[in-house]
């Protein structure tokens, strides 16, 4: 009798393999696109945090030059 080697195509992390195992595709792809939007918001209020730390100002807020006719009518 022959037997098949079973094979996994993917190899996932431990943690996440336990996390994701009875996961459908479906599925993966909607956490997936979650936690790429959470890492995005976890990174810019780590900036913002660390910023805060370090005592950093905010940057002044630049205001264009009008021209003169323009400035009149403001």
């Amino acid at each position: 009798m022959k037997t098949e080697k079973q094979f996994c195509r993917v190899r996932l992390e431990p943690e996440l393999e336990e996390i994701a195992a009875l996961w459908p595709a479906a599925k993966r792809f909607e956490v997936a696109h979650k936690l790429k939007r959470w890492a995005k918001q976890l990174k810019v209020s780590a900036l913002i945090m660390a910023s805060d730390v370090r005592g950093h100002k905010a940057a002044p807020i630049s205001v264009p030059n009008l021209p003169r006719r323009k400035a009149i009518l403001n």
